[in-house]
């Protein structure tokens, strides 16, 4: 109901747009759509209790460029940062009403600041790709020619060891506890008071990054599954009753004597299912406690839920792993959401930005979060993926001058994409427009609710920088899928390496001791 209630009032203002566009000089409606977002923000900056209004005052930089420098995966891609060019091949998330949120965030921006927008893009493969690099190499030199850089988050953490980035708390009148900031992300990154990136509004890319599992409403039914949207608000969500209801779809389409993609199964998945829900049994590799740091991914209860995992990611039978058919395809995730999308998987997990293949598929389709270990754990939890997911910082190499324009114009930027770019991707694109029922839209608050990260998976922490599989903590998790190595045995030939990384990660947080 509440759904449809909300589609009639998008309807209404739809309409009222329609009557005042054509009443008048064309050119007053984007003004007067400019003065209702400015009007909705400071609403809803100032019901915040104890939130801080926003203060970046009005000025004229004379038209003076803020520069960003971006990155994603491939020469075709969508900005998150300036409006794209529609007429290009673009990535499902790229509709028309978000591309103008852009727009209309990009002008707010540049009229409060008298500034103009213009985006670096360089295409990288995350880990140790171009962008890491440039960014290195231009910091070294003393130069980057831009003011904000954005890209992945693994990239972000290990060059902010390398002293690339200005710990955004030292910037005077920078306020990281803003409501249009991630306030989660933001405490697990933020250590000793320094924080060195940051996640909010303006990232699109961080939206997407979020991980849910997608479940075949036909499929449940065919089963006769109980409600799986109250099996999670009853807190019976958990890692044994997603492997007990996966486990009744199981059909060997082709007859072949082997279960894969071309058959039904009940989960379809990749690698990274494995450090989405270790972080969503409350288990983390690294945490901290007063300032101090420490590993904390080998214990009794994370060794139950490792053991729990295992037992269902190593049964081929019932969870196909998009990792194992390199062999068949370069891009394996198009083959298990194809699965997925032709009724042949009960369920799939992966980030938020498979929800745009998944809205023209035949049948119905639902949004649960990660499982949690047990029932008695307290909370689902969401891991912001590091590979896929960007955050902002702002580099070192800044003069003082350069330093305060580049803190005015990110916080501006982000403050404006609250009711622009936010609320279209989010809460109309997303909740009202890809989703098929009220229960998933209470699904995705409780994901968005319960996201965060791990400093664990920020560092890679045991691959001293680089891409390294073999000794990388997040990587031991992938490692384990398939039943063949033992945790313990694992943990500890990786333990060395991984504290060796803590170490020089405590010394970039003001030197602290871990235990």
């Amino acid at each position: 109901m509440k759904k449809t209630v909300l589609l009639l009032l998008a309807f209404l203002v739809f309409v009222s747009a329609l009557v005042s566009c054509g009443s008048g000089d064309p050119s007053q409606s984007a003004v007067s759509d400019q003065s209702s977002a400015e009007s909705a923000i400071s609403s809803e900056s100032s019901d915040n209790s104890g939130e801080p209004e926003f203060n970046i005052q009005k000025r004229n930089y004379e038209g003076k460029e803020f520069i960003v420098y971006a990155t994603w995966v491939s020469n075709d891609h969508n900005s998150e940062i300036v409006e794209n060019d529609l007429t290009g091949e673009f990535n499902d998330f790229m509709t028309t009403n978000v591309n103008e949120a852009i727009d209309a965030r990009n002008k707010l921006t540049e009229e409060h600041l008298g500034v103009s927008i213009r985006e670096i893009y360089v295409a990288s493969d995350r880990m140790g790709g171009t962008a890491m690099n440039e960014i290195r190499l231009n910091n070294l030199a003393g130069t980057l020619g831009a003011h904000v850089v954005a890209p992945s988050i693994y990239t972000l953490g290990a060059l902010a060891g390398e002293d690339c980035f200005v710990d955004l708390n030292s910037i005077a009148g920078f306020n990281t506890n803003a409501s249009w900031w991630d306030r989660s992300f933001n405490q697990t990154a933020q250590v000793n008071g320094k924080l060195f990136f940051i996640q909010g509004d303006c990232g699109i890319y961080g939206f997407n990054a979020t991980p849910l599992v997608y479940f075949n409403k036909n499929i449940a039914e065919e089963l006769k599954l109980p409600d799986l949207y109250k099996t999670v608000t009853d807190n019976e969500w958990t890692f044994t009753k997603v492997y007990e209801y996966a486990k009744l779809c199981s059909v060997d389409l082709n007859d072949d004597g082997k279960m894969d993609y071309n058959d039904k199964m009940g989960y379809a998945g990749q690698a990274d299912d494995s450090w989405n829900w270790f972080y969503g049994s409350g288990e983390r590799i690294v945490s901290e406690n007063n300032g101090i740091l420490r590993l904390s991914m080998y214990n009794e209860r994370s060794s139950g839920a490792i053991e729990s995992m295992t037992k269902f990611f190593s049964d081929r039978k019932v969870y196909c792993c998009a990792n194992d058919y390199f062999g068949v395809s370069t891009s394996p995730l198009d083959l298990t959401s194809q699965q997925f999308i032709e009724g042949r998987a009960l369920f799939f997990s992966d980030n938020l930005s498979f929800i745009h293949r998944f809205s023209g598929m035949n049948d119905d389709f639902g949004l649960l979060p990660i499982p949690k270990y047990n029932k008695e754990q307290e909370s689902y939890y969401s891991l912001l993926n590091s590979y896929s997911g960007n955050a902002f910082a702002i580099p070192s190499v800044l003069d003082e001058e350069e330093l305060a324009f580049a803190s005015e114009c990110l916080q501006t930027f982000c403050y404006f994409s609250t009711a622009t770019v936010k609320k279209e991707y989010i809460e109309r694109t997303l909740k009202y427009q890809k989703t098929v029922d009220d229960e998933s839209i209470d699904m995705l608050n409780i994901i968005f609710d319960t996201r965060g990260t791990d400093l664990g998976f920020i560092y890679n922490i045991g691959s001293h920088g680089n891409a390294s599989i073999d000794t990388s903590l997040p990587w031991l998790l992938q490692a384990l899928m398939d039943g063949s190595l033992s945790f313990t045995s694992g943990y500890e030939a990786r333990k060395e390496a991984a504290q060796q990384d803590l170490n020089g990660i405590i010394e970039m947080y003001k030197n602290q001791t871990a235990d």
